[in-house]
């Protein structure tokens, strides 16, 4: 009485020996499989079955209604309704905790490959993204507990930003060469932190604090760790504290205590300071004139047993050297004599040699004598 409604022969389904287990030939059924797959005339859907009002011919083919294959095409929304473990396969137990459907990360041809969508996602990664539920930080990550989102952006985790603000020490701690850019080759050699002289937004441009420092500078400062000395300094291998100071390498200082002689070996115009435009012309050593305490003011003085001796009368330098060191002598005939300036001074006297009549040549010694002196005006 609840045989399947149909005019063919029992032949075309039952055998000879017995009605039971009748096979029935489904060529050509591509429909309406539920007219008979009612649970009555023929198997219907069991009780954990997907709900649906499909027809079986959906999913299934009509030789076997194992495995069957959904069709997604179309479905872009409200996946939990089958996906819920029972009637589909649901969230793994190591699925990331959401309300969320589905379709908001996977696709309707594979659950694998899903792409999470971070619009909005400002904060609290690390309640996903702990290894677990979602790619956690590689060993290699800074050592940090602040949240992904602190430097980190929602469209790719590279490249990622850290901020410093308000990092002041321990940066050594991340730049040490695997966490975060270390120390390059060329570096100064310390074990100072990052701090001392770099700022947080660059490490161009840092500045080494030299407070204490007082000594040793040529340690750093060689061309290559530091600036070193410049292709025109005096040539010295005194440590760069012996003139300079911390503060800068300008306005440098030389000591010249000790320093008694060879000044020109410096003081040439180009290592430092030479003879001015207006100096007189001398190959004579500056220390002969000046002192090592300034180039003001000129000390240099005849000795008293050199002519012109203890004048009276204060005789200028210009008066027998114009602008050189040697003498412009009035009377070179008469170097070495009085003469040699003072010829146009005598007059012939009766005391004079000569008397009325001598002549400069006579004379020349004035103080042969000893009428005349160097330190007197009077001629006695």
């Amino acid at each position: 009485m609840n045989h399947i409604p149909t005019t063919r022969d029992c032949s075309n389904c039952h055998g000879t020996t017995t009605f039971t287990t009748g096979v029935f030939d489904h060529t050509g059924i591509v429909d309406n499989c539920a007219s008979c797959h009612d649970g009555v005339m023929a198997i219907g859907k069991h009780a954990d079955h997907l709900p649906t009002a499909e027809d079986c011919s959906v999913c299934h083919v009509t030789g076997t209604f194992l495995n069957a294959v959904f069709n997604h095409t179309g479905i872009v929304d409200n996946c939990a309704s089958c996906h819920n473990g029972v009637s589909a396969t649901g969230k793994s137990v190591t699925h990331i905790p959401t309300t969320l459907d589905c379709s908001a990360c996977h696709n309707t041809t594979a659950f694998i490959g899903a792409k999470y969508d971070h619009t909005g996602i400002t904060s609290d990664c690390a309640s996903c993204h702990n290894g677990t539920y979602a790619m956690g930080k590689p060993t290699e990550h800074v050592p940090t507990n602040a949240d992904c989102s602190q430097c980190h952006q929602t469209t790719g985790f590279l490249p990622a930003t850290f901020d410093h603000a308000g990092i002041v020490d321990n940066c050594q701690s991340c730049h040490n060469g695997v966490f975060a850019i270390g120390k390059s080759t060329a570096h100064v050699p310390t074990n100072q932190d990052c701090g001392v002289c770099h700022n947080t937004s660059t490490f161009i441009g840092a500045v080494f604090d030299h407070t204490g420092i007082v000594d040793n500078c040529a340690s750093c400062h060689d061309g290559v760790t530091a600036r070193g000395k410049h292709a025109d300094h005096i040539p010295t291998t005194l440590d760069c504290s012996n003139c300079h100071t911390t503060a800068t390498f300008i306005g440098g200082t030389f000591d010249h205590q000790g320093i008694t002689g060879g000044c020109s070996s410096c003081h040439d115009g180009s290592t430092a300071t030479g003879k001015s435009g207006t100096h007189f012309i001398t190959t004579q050593e500056c220390n002969i004139c000046h002192s090592t305490q300034g180039w003001a003011p000129i000390n240099y003085t005849h000795a008293t047993t050199n002519y012109p001796g203890d004048h009276h009368f204060g005789v200028t330098c210009s008066r027998c050297h114009g602008n050189s060191e040697s003498i412009n002598y009035d009377f070179p005939q008469y170097i070495g004599f009085c003469a040699a300036c003072h010829a146009d001074d005598f007059r012939p006297r009766s005391n004079h040699n000569g008397g009325s009549t001598g002549t400069v040549e006579e004379n020349k010694n004035c103080g042969g004598r000893g009428c005349h002196r160097v330190n007197d005006r009077n001629w006695d």
